[in-house]
């Protein structure tokens, strides 16, 4: 940083312009201040981010999650949607529940805490794979 002041000092000596001295020693610093500026913005921007999702609605409404033949169902009072079995290409049983794969990387997710017991993830699961199994045919 003092060596690019210097530079510009010496520049200004070598090469006369009409841009005062003062301006080619405070133009880095401008430039400097500007960033660092943008990367406060930013971390702001990241952190009143975060604390939205943290406190977002939909992270504390209850989901009711529903199985059956026509397909799956997920509703809570700010959503509702429904998808049929045709739409998924796979059912894995996960350690933090069940994942109903779209396609590679994309899934509809049942977290642990809407079965009583992990039999009934595991019979969910099991329907889930029928359903799907029945629908590509």
């Amino acid at each position: 940083m003092i060596g690019a002041i210097f530079m510009l000092y010496a520049l200004n000596i070598a090469l006369p312009t009409p841009v005062p001295q003062w301006a080619m020693l405070l133009f880095p610093l401008f430039i400097i201040g500007i960033l660092l500026l943008f990367v406060w913005l930013t971390l702001r921007w990241r952190r009143n981010l975060f604390t939205g999702f943290q406190n977002a609605k939909l992270r504390t409404v209850e989901t009711r999650f529903s199985i059956s033949e026509s397909g799956y169902e997920e509703e809570s009072s700010l959503h509702q949607f429904k998808l049929a079995w045709g739409a998924f290409i796979a059912a894995e049983e996960t350690s933090q529940g069940l994942a109903l794969l779209i396609a590679e990387g994309e899934f509809y997710f049942i977290p642990n805490s809407a079965f009583e017991s992990a039999e009934d993830l595991g019979n969910a699961c099991s329907t889930a794979r029928a359903f799907i199994a029945k629908s590509v045919k």
